[in-house]
């Protein structure tokens, strides 16, 4: 999976939802079958731990997360609302459409290929780090992280 292209489709994804393009969210999406033999759980002691936080389930929306299903697809997001949609399927934006276009949505209908791999590519430490180390910088810095902990409209 190209990490740079899936970063580049999170974050302007998060921008439109921010900046309300998709007008009022009706549904989401989340598909995650992946992969994991026993081995990937022993090759460090806290994989597969509850103590140590690990899993696949988040609590929110509609959901499917595994790590048993071989041989694993791709992660697939769709969002859709009353004014646009986005899908990202692997490391592709499939689908990147709103009722008001603008001149920087033909560039994220580019992100990723037709023939990129959408199979579950192993992700590193180093993408748990860069979120690891916005939270931190958020709260030292008295801002917004990437990935909020609580939603604003609680």
């Amino acid at each position: 999976m190209a990490l740079r292209e899936v970063n580049q489709m999170i974050a302007a994804s998060r921008k439109a939802v921010g900046e309300g393009r998709f007008g009022k969210l009706l549904h989401a999406d989340m598909y995650m079958k992946w992969f994991r033999p026993a081995e990937y759980y022993r090759m460090d002691p806290w994989r597969g731990q509850r103590r140590s936080g690990s899993g696949v389930t988040i609590a929110q929306g509609v959901v499917q997360a595994s790590t048993a299903l071989w041989p694993g697809t791709g992660i697939r997001i769709e969002m859709n609302g009353d004014n646009g949609a986005a899908i990202m399927s692997g490391d592709r934006m499939e689908t990147w459409k709103f009722r008001g276009e603008r001149p920087e949505d033909a560039g994220v209908r580019r992100y990723g290929t037709a023939g990129a791999s959408t199979g579950a590519a192993d992700l590193g430490f180093r993408e748990h780090q860069v979120v690891i180390e916005d939270l931190v910088d958020a709260i030292r810095g008295g801002h917004e992280p990437f990935i909020p902990v609580w939603s604003k409209n609680r």
